[in-house]
């Protein structure tokens, strides 16, 4: 209990960048306890990133997540190829390393997006129709680490 209490008293301290990790860390901590039990081997832990992103945004996030999807009938195969690509770049990973690597991919592609001259709306919908975008918003996010094989480090770091 002295624990939470120190840290309850030190959160005033923290800038607001540092804040925002904090919320960061805690929500996937929060999210890898909540989902313990459901078998994640075989997940699409790349739109459970999109999701996730857009819940850390404040955005709203369709209930029926399926009907999104139909939204963009090829998402499917380009999450299939995408994914592949960062395990790729990231080998060796966990199940909860991957869905990690799914909130990282994510925020790079949500930053990607933001930097264009004329950003879309951030939505599920609209995340994963440029979904096939996510390589190049790694490789501006973290230059290199797509062809050297280190994404992984981004996730355990």
């Amino acid at each position: 209990m002295n624990n939470f209490i120190n840290v309850m008293k030190a959160l005033p301290t923290f800038s607001q960048k540092e804040l925002t990790e904090i919320r960061t860390h805690c929500q996937f901590l929060l999210q890898q306890y909540r989902n313990d039990t459901k078998p994640i081997d075989n997940e699409d832990w790349l739109m459970l990133g999109f999701i996730s992103e857009l819940e850390r945004l404040g955005l709203y996030v369709p209930v029926n997540i399926k009907n999104s999807q139909r939204s963009n009938a090829g998402y499917t195969t380009v999450s299939t190829e995408v994914r592949r690509l960062l395990e790729l770049a990231a080998p060796g990973l966990d199940a909860v390393q991957k869905r990690s690597l799914g909130q990282i991919a994510a925020k790079a592609l949500v930053d990607y997006i933001q930097s264009w001259r004329d950003p879309i709306e951030l939505s599920l919908p609209n995340l994963l129709l440029h979904a096939r975008q996510v390589p190049v918003a790694i490789d501006r996010a973290y230059p290199g680490y797509l062809e050297a094989q280190l994404l992984g480090l981004t996730v355990r770091a």
